[in-house]
């Protein structure tokens, strides 16, 4: 199967117990969508990367005391 949005219909459609055909009833392709994004964010993989974003965006936020004093505090040395 090459459509990927029909896939994931078929994968949701077992998940929630009903027929491809009752989750297009139900479900208008926002609806799945919103799935899609759940599903997306709520791996492993994803919370991972995300965290890592959100440290990185606070060290570029950081003064250089705060940088140096966080890096001293990670890796236990002194810095200058």
């Amino acid at each position: 199967m090459r459509r990927p949005f029909r896939r994931y219909a078929f994968s949701l459609a077992e998940r929630l117990g009903m027929t491809v055909n009752q989750l297009y009833r139900d479900l208008d392709s926002v609806g799945i969508l919103e799935w899609i994004a759940y599903d997306k964010t709520n791996s492993k993989e994803w919370l991972e990367e995300y965290q890592k974003e959100v440290e990185l965006r606070k060290s570029e936020e950081m003064s250089r005391e705060e940088y140096i004093a966080a890096l001293e505090s990670m890796f236990g040395f002194k810095g200058k």
